[in-house]
């Protein structure tokens, strides 16, 4: 590790990050072959789905308490993922 580290000192000019990082780093590099974290583009958004549907609860029904359409919305939310599978 010491190597790894002096060898990162000489090319970048910085002190090396902590042995943690280094490690985390070869983990992905021989995962994915990059270092690069996953950028947020690749991961599924569910926040506008989220959106209409609580929406269309709340023209449905806008009296109804915070807790009760917590429920009614997690409920559903859970049989729509059940079908998707």
């Amino acid at each position: 590790m010491e190597t790894v580290k002096m060898k990162f000192r000489d090319c970048f000019g910085v002190e090396p990050p902590r042995k943690a990082t280094i490690l985390g780093w070869e983990k992905r590099a021989f995962a994915t072959s990059s270092v690069k974290y996953r950028s947020r583009s690749e991961r599924a958004t569910t926040r506008m789905v989220t959106c209409h549907v609580f929406e269309a609860s709340v023209e449905r029904s806008p009296l109804k308490s915070t807790r009760n359409r917590s429920a009614e919305l997690n409920s559903s939310f859970d049989h729509e993922e059940s079908h998707e599978s």
